[in-house]
């Protein structure tokens, strides 16, 4: 991968990434993966990494429902903060938001009441401002 990058010109992020391996459900600690240029892709760490403003781990953590709703409630804000026009609104809602707790859908046991409730909840910031 990092020899079809430097190909094309791409340059990876080498800070930002991490490893884990999981054999059987559980964390194998390794030292991580040194690259040919001596860089060290290192492991994640205990509490597992971010993507999207979700924490992953070797688990799913339901738990985390009520960060990912302040988390979405907090991005509808800022849209509706902004000086767009409102078809940019809504395309900007839909593409920095609504795609939070879209990705979460496979993670998180959303109930139908849960987000009935943000989408009223949405509704009613956008009629505020």
């Amino acid at each position: 991968m990092q020899i079809f990058s430097e190909d094309i010109g791409m340059q990876f992020g080498i800070e930002k990434c991490a490893t884990i391996k999981l054999q059987r459900g559980k964390i194998k600690h390794t030292e991580g993966i040194v690259l040919p240029n001596a860089q060290v892709i290192r492991e994640v760490k205990e509490d597992g990494y971010k993507y999207l403003g979700v924490l992953e781990t070797d688990q799913i953590k339901h738990d985390q429902m009520n960060k990912v709703k302040t988390e979405y409630l907090r991005r509808v804000r800022r849209v509706l903060q902004s000086k767009l026009n409102g078809g940019n609104t809504i395309g900007a809602i839909n593409t920095w938001a609504v795609s939070l707790v879209h990705y979460t859908a496979g993670i998180i046991n959303w109930r139908k009441d849960e987000l009935e409730a943000m989408d009223r909840k949405t509704r009613k910031m956008m009629t505020i401002i």
